[in-house]
C-alpha cells in the first residue's frame, strides 16, 4: 500500500480542508514531518489510520468524536479521504462523521465510500454496499493487514514502537496473537476445557447411574444367595453379574412349577363360578315368576277403571278435533266489536276537525289583507342596511387615523434613539480597534521569543543531560574503582595461594631426591637447597576455585571498565552537544534565569495573541453589526417617511365619509338599534303568515283525511260481520257432527293436549304391563315345583379358592418379575460399566491433552505460545540482520528460555546478548538509543516474516514517530543508511522527528506550521 493523497476536512488540527499530495515527492521516498510541538504532525497519521481502518493510528487515539477540529466551522464535517495504490490499482476511500449542526437535535453527514479509480479517473464502487462493516472488510482483504498488524510494521506511533521489545510474555502474546491471527488456538485451549467440564460431568452422572442401578437390585425378593451377601459387603462389578446370573438361573428354574400350580388352581376356581351362575339364574326365574303372578292379580283388579278412562280419552279426542272451528268463530266475534269501535271514534274525529278547520280559515282572512303592510316593512329595513357599511368605514378611518398618530410617534421616536446608539456603537468600535492595535504590538514578539525559548530549552536539556551523564560517569567510576580494588585482592589471593602450592609440589618432588643421583630437572647430583614443605597449602580444587573467583572479579573489572569508558564517551558527546549549542557551562544560573524570563515573554506575547484573535472576533462582528445597524437606520428612516404619507391619506378619506353621513342618525348604534326594532317586527309578521298558511293547509288535509276514514271504518266493519256470521253457521255444523248437542257438553269433554297424552300412555302402559305379566306365567308354569338353590355355600367355597388362586398368581408373577429384572439389571449395569469405562478412558485422554495445549508443563508453555515462539524466532531471526548492523554487532537478539515467577505463561521474553561482555541481559536493561535501534529491527523484522507468512503482501510505505533523538551521531547515521536501504528497496519511509541532523540527511521535507490562530497547514519542502 502507498499513499498518493490525503485530504482532511476539520480534523484535528486543520480547521477547512488539508490536501497532502504525496506525489510531490516524485523520486524521493524518504522524507521528514517537521513542525512545532502540537501542530498536527501526528494527526497525519491518524489521518491515514482513520482512512484505512476508522481509528486512530496509537491506542489513546481511537475515540473518532475527539478527532472533529475545535476550529472547524459549524457547517463543515470532519472527513478523511485517502487516495492510495495498492497491486498496481488505485483506490479512494472516505469517512465522514456526522455531527450535530446548530438548531438540530441529531447527527447529520455521516457518509462511507471506497472507489476503485480507474485510469481514465472514472470509479467504480469496490464493496457492494457502502458500509462501514464491508468497507473494513475489503480493506483489510486488499491489503491483507490487520490494523495491529499495520502498526506494527507500517505505521510505528508514539508509545506503540517498543511495546512487541520490552512488553512481558503475557503482553506479547495479546500483540502476536493479533498479529498472527492465532486465537483460534486460544479458542481451542478454552473448547476442550468446555468439552472436558462436559465430559467429567458426564463421568459423574455415569457412574452415579452405576450406583443407582445397583441400588435398585434391593426391589427383589430377599433370600439366602450370593447377590445378596455381596450386596452387604464390598463387591466388584464382575462379581454382582456372576451373582445376577445365579439369581435368574434360581428364578428360572421356579417359574414352571409355579406355572402348573395357577393353572390348576384357575381351572378350579372356573367350575365353582358356573355352578353359582347356574343356582343365580334358576333363583331369578323362580323369583320373577312369583311377582308376575301377583301383579297379574292387581292389574285385573284395575280393568274397569281402565275401560272408564279409554271412554273419557275418546271423547276428549273428539272435542279436539273441532276445537279449532271454536277458536274462529270467538275470532270472529272480536273483529266484528273493534270495527264497530272504529266507526264510532272515525264519526267523532271529522267533527273536531271540521270545527277546527272554521276557526283556522277565519285566522288565515284577517292576516292576508296585511300584505302591502309587510312589504313596506321590507323596504325600511333595506334602506338601513345599506347605511352599515358608511358607518363601519367611518369607525375603521378613525382608528386607523388614531393608530397612524401614535404610530408616527413610536416611529419618530425609535428613529431618533437608534440614531443616537448608533453613534455611540460607532465610539466604542473605534476604541476597541484601538486596543486592538495595542495588543497586535504586544503579540508581535511571540515567534521570536517561541524559537528563542527552543534554544534556551534545548541548552537546559543538552545541560541537564551531562548533569546526568556527568553523575552516571562517576558512578561508573566508582563501581570500576571497586571491581579494581577486588580484582586485584583476588588476584593477588590467588597468587599466592598458587606460588605456595608450586613451592609445595616443588618440596614433595625435591622428597624423591637422592644423594649421587641426577636431578630429573636439572641433572646435578648434589642437592644442598632442597625445596621445603609449605604451611596451610590450598588444595587443586581450592586453588581452582580460587583461579575462578579472581577470573570473575576480573571480568567483572572488565564490564565495569567498559561501562566506564562508554559513560566517558557518551560524556564527551553531550560536551560536544553543549558546545555546539553554545551553552553556557560556566553560568547556568544566567541559562536558567534566561528560560523563566523568556518562558514568561512567550507567555505574555501568547495572551495577547489569543486576545488578538478573540478580539479580532468581536470587531469583526461589531463591524457586521454596524453595517447592519446603518441598513436598520436607513430602513426605519423610510418607515417613518412612509407613515407620514399613510396619516394624511387617512385623514383626506375620514372628512369625506364624513360629508356623505345622514343627519338625523348620528351613530351606528342608533343604526342598529332601529334596524332591529323594524327588523324584528316585520319578522314577527313573517313568521305569523308563514305560520297560519302552513295551519290552514295542514288543518284542510286532515279533515279530508277524516271523511276518507269514516268511509274505510265502514267498509270494513261490514266485512268482518259477514265473516263472524259465516264462522258461526260451520261451527253448529262441525259441533253437530261431532255428537255434541250443546256447548258445555263440548267444552266438558275438552282436554288439553298434555292430558290427552297422559291418558293414551297410562292406557298403553296398563296394556303393556298385562301382556308380560300373562306371558311370564305361562312360560313359568313348569317352575311351580321346583325349589330355590343355596348359593350361600358356592360364595364361601368360591371366596376360599380365590384365595388359592391369588396367593399362587403373585407368587408366579413375583418369580417371573424377579426374573425379568435380574436379565433386565445384569445388561444394564453391564452397559453402564462398560460406558463408564470408556468416558473414564476419554476423559483422561481430554484432561492431558487439555494440559498440554493450556501450557501445564515443565516449560510453562502453551500450544498457541508454541506456535508464537516460532514467529518470534523468525522475527528475532530476521531482525538480528539489522541490529547487528546498527549496534557494530554488540547486540543480538534472542527469545528467553526463563520461567515467569508466580507460576505464570512463559516463553515469549526477549533477552540481548552483548558480544562486549559475552553475557545475556533483559532488553528493559538497554538504554534509550539501544532500545530504539532494537525495536526498529524488531519492526522490520516483524515486516518481512509477515509479508513471507502472508504471501501476497506490500508493504510499500512506513512512517516513524519516536526515537530518533536518543541516538548519537555514529547511531544516527546508521539508522539513517538503513532507512535509505529500504527506501531503496521501494518503500516510502516517513519520519517524525525534531533532530536537526535527521532532517538535514532528509531528501524532502513535510513541513507542519501551526498559525497565529491555532490552526495548521502542510507544505512538502524537496532538496
Amino acid at each position: 500500500m502507498k499513499p498518493l493523497r490525503l485530504t482532511m476536512t476539520a480534523f484535528g488540527p486543520y480547521k477547512s480542508t488539508e490536501t497532502i499530495d504525496f506525489r510531490q515527492l516524485q523520486q524521493h521516498r524518504l522524507f521528514a514531518i517537521s513542525g512545532q510541538t502540537g501542530a498536527g504532525k501526528t494527526t497525519i497519521f491518524d489521518g491515514i489510520s482513520f482512512a484505512l481502518y476508522g481509528s486512530g493510528s496509537g491506542e489513546d487515539r481511537k475515540d473518532t468524536k475527539s478527532m472533529r477540529s475545535d476550529f472547524a466551522d459549524d457547517k463543515d464535517y470532519t472527513a478523511v479521504e485517502l487516495l492510495f495504490e495498492l497491486h498496481g490499482k488505485t483506490y479512494r476511500v472516505l469517512r465522514q462523521l456526522g455531527h450535530i449542526k446548530k438548531g438540530n437535535k441529531t447527527a447529520t453527514g455521516e457518509r462511507y465510500e471506497f472507489f476503485e479509480v480507474h485510469a481514465d479517473e472514472t470509479e467504480t464502487p469496490a464493496v457492494d454496499r457502502q458500509k462501514v462493516s464491508d468497507i473494513n472488510k475489503k480493506i483489510e482483504e486488499l491489503i491483507g493487514l490487520t490494523q495491529q498488524q499495520f502498526k506494527q510494521i507500517v505505521m510505528l506511533p508514539q508509545g506503540e514502537f517498543r511495546k512487541l521489545l520490552t512488553s512481558d510474555s503475557k503482553e506479547k502474546e495479546e500483540i502476536l496473537r493479533k498479529i498472527f491471527k492465532t486465537e483460534p488456538l486460544d479458542q481451542l485451549v478454552k473448547q476442550l476445557d468446555v468439552k472436558r467440564t462436559a465430559l467429567a460431568k458426564d463421568t459423574a452422572a455415569a457412574k452415579a447411574t452405576f450406583e443407582a442401578n445397583v441400588q435398585q437390585l434391593a426391589v427383589l425378593p430377599t433370600r439366602d444367595s450370593a447377590l445378596f451377601t455381596l450386596l452387604q459387603g464390598q463387591h466388584n462389578v464382575y462379581q454382582l453379574l456372576e451373582a445376577l446370573l445365579e439369581e435368574a438361573s434360581f428364578y428360572r428354574e421356579q417359574l414352571p412349577t409355579l406355572a402348573q400350580q395357577l393353572q390348576g388352581a384357575k381351572q378350579q376356581h372356573d367350575t365353582l363360578q358356573q355352578q353359582l351362575g347356574a343356582a343365580e339364574r334358576l333363583n331369578e326365574q323362580l323369583a320373577q315368576f312369583e311377582h308376575a303372578k301377583a301383579h297379574y292379580a292387581s292389574l285385573e283388579e284395575r280393568r274397569d277403571d281402565m275401560i272408564a278412562l279409554r271412554t273419557t280419552w275418546q271423547r276428549a279426542d273428539i272435542a279436539a278435533t273441532v276445537q279449532p272451528y271454536f277458536a274462529q268463530l270467538q275470532q270472529a266475534v272480536q273483529h266484528e266489536q273493534r270495527a264497530r269501535a272504529d266507526v264510532e271514534a272515525a264519526n267523532a274525529h271529522e267533527q273536531t276537525i271540521a270545527a277546527q278547520l272554521v276557526e283556522v280559515k277565519k285566522q288565515y282572512d284577517e292576516l292576508a289583507v296585511q300584505q302591502q303592510q309587510r312589504e313596506e316593512q321590507r323596504l325600511a329595513i333595506d334602506r338601513l342596511e345599506q347605511l352599515k357599511p358608511l358607518f363601519a368605514e367611518q369607525r375603521r378611518l378613525t382608528e386607523q387615523l388614531r393608530s397612524d398618530t401614535t404610530a408616527l410617534q413610536d416611529a419618530q421616536q425609535s428613529y431618533d434613539d437608534h440614531v443616537k446608539r448608533l453613534a455611540q456603537f460607532s465610539d466604542r468600535l473605534q476604541d476597541e480597534k484601538k486596543k486592538l492595535h495595542d495588543l497586535q504590538l504586544a503579540a508581535e514578539p511571540l515567534e521570536e521569543q517561541r524559537q528563542k525559548l527552543q534554544i534556551l530549552q534545548a541548552q537546559w536539556q543538552a545541560y541537564e543531560q551531562l548533569q546526568r551523564q556527568n553523575e552516571a560517569v562517576q558512578q561508573s567510576f566508582s563501581v570500576a574503582t571497586k571491581q579494581h580494588e577486588e580484582y586485584v585482592a583476588s588476584d593477588s589471593t590467588y597468587r599466592e595461594a598458587y606460588d605456595k602450592w608450586l613451592q609445595n609440589e616443588a618440596a614433595q618432588l625435591a622428597d624423591l631426591l637422592r644423594d649421587g643421583e641426577p636431578c630429573n630437572v636439572c641433572g646435578s647430583t648434589e642437592h644442598p637447597n632442597r625445596a621445603t614443605h609449605q604451611q596451610g597449602v590450598a588444595t587443586k580444587v581450592q586453588l581452582d576455585a580460587l583461579r575462578q573467583q579472581a577470573e570473575r572479579a576480573q571480568q567483572a573489572y572488565n564490564q565495569a571498565q567498559a561501562t566506564y569508558t562508554q559513560a566517558q564517551q557518551l560524556q564527551a558527546s553531550y560536551v560536544t552537544a553543549c558546545e555546539e549549542l553554545h551553552v553556557p557551562l560556566q553560568n547556568i544560573a544566567s541559562l536558567q534565569a534566561d528560560v523563566l524570563t523568556t518562558e514568561q515573554a512567550v507567555a505574555t506575547a501568547y495572551d495577547a495573541a489569543e486576545a488578538v484573535k478573540k478580539l479580532r472576533i468581536v470587531i469583526d462582528n461589531a463591524e457586521q453589526k454596524l453595517v447592519a445597524e446603518q441598513q436598520n437606520e436607513r430602513q426605519k428612516k423610510d418607515a417613518l417617511q412612509q407613515l407620514q404619507t399613510t396619516l394624511a391619506v387617512t385623514t383626506t378619506s375620514l372628512q369625506q365619509l364624513n360629508e356623505r353621513m345622514p343627519k338625523h342618525i348620528a351613530t351606528s348604534e342608533e343604526l342598529q338599534r332601529e334596524l332591529l326594532q323594524l327588523q324584528q317586527a316585520y319578522k314577527e309578521a313573517i313568521d305569523a303568515w308563514q305560520h297560519i298558511q302552513q295551519l290552514y293547509q295542514a288543518t284542510d288535509k286532515q279533515y279530508g283525511t277524516a271523511k276518507e276514514r269514516i268511509a274505510l271504518t265502514e267498509q270494513v266493519n261490514a266485512q268482518v260481520t259477514k265473516q263472524r256470521e259465516q264462522a258461526e253457521q260451520v261451527w253448529q255444523q262441525q259441533l253437530t257432527n261431532a255428537g255434541f248437542t250443546t256447548i258445555a257438553e263440548f267444552e266438558a269433554a275438552l282436554q288439553s293436549a298434555e292430558v290427552r297424552e297422559e291418558m293414551k300412555e297410562q292406557l298403553e302402559r296398563y296394556r303393556d304391563e298385562l301382556q308380560r305379566a300373562k306371558a311370564i306365567i305361562d312360560s313359568g308354569e313348569q317352575l311351580a315345583t321346583t325349589e330355590r338353590v343355596d348359593v350361600a355355600a358356592l360364595h364361601e367355597q368360591i371366596a376360599t379358592q380365590s384365595d388359592v388362586l391369588q396367593a399362587v398368581s403373585q407368587q408366579h408373577e413375583q418369580c417371573k418379575h424377579a426374573l425379568q429384572h435380574c436379565e433386565t439389571m445384569h445388561d444394564t449395569l453391564k452397559t453402564a460399566h462398560e460406558q463408564n469405562e470408556e468416558l473414564l478412558k476419554e476423559e483422561q485422554e481430554l484432561t492431558t491433552l487439555y494440559d498440554l495445549m493450556r501450557g501445564k508443563n515443565a516449560k510453562k508453555v502453551s500450544f498457541e505460545r508454541y506456535v508464537q515462539i516460532g514467529f518470534l524466532e523468525q522475527i528475532t531471526e530476521a531482525a538480528n540482520i539489522r541490529l547487528r548492523y546498527l549496534s557494530n554487532g554488540q547486540f543480538t537478539l534472542q527469545c528467553s528460555d526463563r520461567l515467569e515467577s508466580g507460576g505464570k505463561q512463559s516463553g515469549l521474553s526477549l533477552d540481548v546478548y552483548d558480544a562486549y561482555t559475552g553475557l545475556l541481559r533483559d532488553v528493559k536493561t538497554l538504554s534509550g538509543g539501544e532500545k530504539f535501534n532494537a525495536s526498529l529491527a524488531l519492526s522490520l523484522g516483524m515486516a518481512d516474516v509477515i509479508q513471507s507468512f502472508q504471501g501476497n503482501i506490500q508493504i510499500e510505505t512506513m512512517f516513524i514517530d519516536e526515537g530518533f533523538g536518543s541516538l548519537d551521531e555514529e547511531t544516527l547515521a546508521k539508522a539513517i543508511d538503513t532507512l535509505v536501504d529500504l527506501q531503496q528497496s521501494g518503500r516510502m519511509i516517513g519520519i517524525i522527528s525534531h533532530v536537526q541532523e535527521l532532517k538535514a540527511a532528509m531528501p524532502a521535507v513535510l513541513q507542519v506550521t501551526k498559525s497565529k490562530e491555532g490552526y495548521s497547514t502542510t507544505e512538502f519542502l524537496l532538496k
